[in-house]
């Protein structure tokens, strides 16, 4: 199954991309509605963030998450406090969605997503990463028509999150949702065919199958240390001998997106042609 983190920072168009894959068949899940169904009313977590902050970001017992919000936004120390209260909490929920989903639709494709992936020590969870760009200042004005939200406000909200150029360094592919509505649409849906399915197609049937995508929009990165970093994240040690060898499980080959072909690993990213040999020493 092709598990994809969708990732974008705020105004850029991300959950329009996560929408638009939902009606053409993906499985979304959710990382801002998990995070909220993990502070429901008598959840650990919520309890653990009454003890850090007390009655100043509850009214009446029920959490202001507005209150909390500003309080964390200005303050790094709080900040990671509270990610470090419920960033293990949604990730469980997190896991458990998707093996619910593998259990109903083995063959089907997951979208994760999470405004937060660049930095949070999770980046290669899923077997490939996509995410959505767009200029700070049309980003700004999207807050301030969408959200009423002062420029101010918006700049500020947008400079501390990471940049698009660091959310790249970490994608496979990038949208850049730069013009109007039908343009995502147009993006967002060629995207969806000439990459995320034949990705599947290839997960599914253990075979390599290439794709090129031409649509202006969208940017495939092809460095290798994304892929290798990818590897390493999963346990699976690169080698130069003769080309890329591997010293690896099956498991985690095949967690990084990798399929075994017979004789080598291939990467089913379609539009990658990356293969792997086991390393010598493997075994």
């Amino acid at each position: 199954m092709l598990t994809l983190a969708l990732t974008g920072g705020i105004g850029s168009g991300k959950s329009h991309v996560a929408a638009i894959w939902a009606r053409l068949g993906a499985h979304v899940v959710d990382a801002d509605r998990t995070a909220r169904a993990i502070l429901e009313p008598g959840s650990p977590a919520l309890a653990k963030i009454a003890e850090r902050w007390g009655e100043q970001v509850f009214d009446d017992g029920v959490l202001n998450r507005q209150a909390l919000a500003a309080i964390v936004f200005e303050d790094a120390a709080s900040r990671k406090a509270l990610d470090d209260i419920t960033h293990p909490v949604i990730w469980t929920s997190v896991n458990e969605q998707i093996e619910a989903v593998r259990r109903e639709d083995p063959d089907g494709v997951v979208v994760y997503d999470v405004p937060l992936l660049a930095g949070y020590g999770r980046e290669f969870e899923m077997i490939a990463n996509v995410s959505i760009a767009a200029a700070p200042e049309i980003r700004a004005q999207r807050l301030h028509e969408n959200r009423a939200m002062s420029e101010a406000d918006a700049r500020a909200r947008i400079a501390a999150q990471a940049t698009d150029e660091e959310r790249s360094l970490i994608s496979d592919l990038t949208i850049v949702n730069d013009a109007d509505e039908p343009s995502l649409q147009s993006a967002a849906g060629a995207a969806w065919e000439g990459w995320i399915l034949p990705f599947a197609g290839n997960l599914r049937s253990g075979s390599w199958t290439p794709t090129r995508l031409c649509h202006p929009a969208l940017a495939v990165n092809d460095d290798v240390g994304l892929q290798l970093a990818r590897l390493r994240y999963h346990g699976v040690r690169p080698r130069g001998e003769a080309g890329l060898a591997v010293i690896g499980t099956d498991e985690a080959m095949a967690r990084a997106g990798w399929v075994w072909e017979g004789s080598s690993w291939r990467l089913a990213n379609p539009a990658l042609d990356l293969r792997a040999n086991v390393s010598r020493g493997q075994y």
